[in-house]
């Protein structure tokens, strides 16, 4: 019994070992995204100041790299918000399986507790047993022995 609840133990903290991997790969794979994203994000602005560098001359290049730079922040704040939502929903999911887990951790406890409670019982069930059977024991010695008596 207490090695079937030591398995159990050992299982749990095993899936909440490969849980906190899971989400830590999920942190490094976004941290990689959004690192992917500044970088071609840096590359965008480079690309931008250079084109208004080379375009200074004529009025209407001008307006179309104006016209291409919000665009650029646009395109960042998109990419910062899909980032935000998805940390969010890791988070929130992280939350939610951290609450199962603890929950699992409590009724795991319960179940435990019982069992011991179970077998508390059990022990003062067959301790009684055993008084009883040691009873009836005695009781068919003294019943020999007087029987023994009454013939001698």
């Amino acid at each position: 019994m207490d090695q079937e609840i030591k398995k159990l133990e050992q299982l749990k903290q095993q899936e909440i070992l490969l849980m906190q991997q899971i989400y830590e790969k999920k942190i490094n794979y976004l941290n990689t995204k959004i690192q992917l994203l500044t970088e071609e994000s840096k590359q965008k602005d480079i690309e931008l100041q250079n084109l208004k560098n080379t375009s200074s001359e004529n009025q209407f290049e001008q307006k179309v790299i104006i016209q291409e730079y919000p665009n650029l922040d646009l395109q960042k704040q998109k990419l910062n918000d899909e980032r935000d939502k998805e940390l969010q929903k890791i988070k929130a999911q992280y939350q939610t399986d951290l609450q199962n887990i603890h929950q699992q951790m409590r009724n795991r406890d319960l179940m435990i507790e019982q069992m011991k409670q179970e077998i508390k019982m059990f022990e003062q069930f067959s301790q009684q047993n055993l008084d009883h059977q040691k009873v009836q024991f005695l009781s068919q010695i003294i019943d020999v022995t007087n029987e023994l008596l009454v013939q001698l």
